[in-house]
């Protein structure tokens, strides 16, 4: 049966039809949901999201900390922060993470604001770099 992605963000909503699997990550790990998934509620991390609409299509792109919601074929995402992989470029990428990495070593009493910014820059370096993390 094929998935429905949802994104929903602060300034839009994107939605993706006819999936086979999603994967992401979330606070425990890595999740992939194909269709007919038990429902389920969990938080994400900032990570790789991929969205595989055949054995050599696939979208993916990097999230930031979020929500998510699945209920059989349907996968609704609240998310501060997303970036699709064709819009990272690898030399802003680098002063993110390299920025990030100073807020985090400055502040460390936000310390997982922090990380999952550092996070979110890592993996838009690894996207653009070698496919994800």
């Amino acid at each position: 049966m094929a998935l429905i992605l949802e994104m929903i963000l602060p300034d839009r909503r994107i939605e993706i039809t006819g999936l086979l699997a999603v994967v992401f990550q979330s606070d425990d790990g890595e999740l992939g949901v194909l269709g007919g998934h038990a429902p389920l509620i969990c938080e994400l991390r900032a990570g790789t999201l991929s969205a595989l609409q055949g054995p050599h299509r696939r979208q993916r792109f990097v999230t930031g900390s979020g929500l998510a919601r699945i209920d059989k074929d349907r996968i609704s995402l609240l998310l501060m922060d997303l970036i699709g992989e064709d819009q990272i470029d690898e030399v802003a990428a680098q002063r993110q993470v390299q920025r990030a990495r100073a807020e985090a070593a400055l502040h460390p009493a936000d310390d997982e604001e922090q990380q999952e910014q550092v996070r979110f820059a890592e993996a838009q370096l690894a996207l653009v770099r070698n496919g994800g993390i």
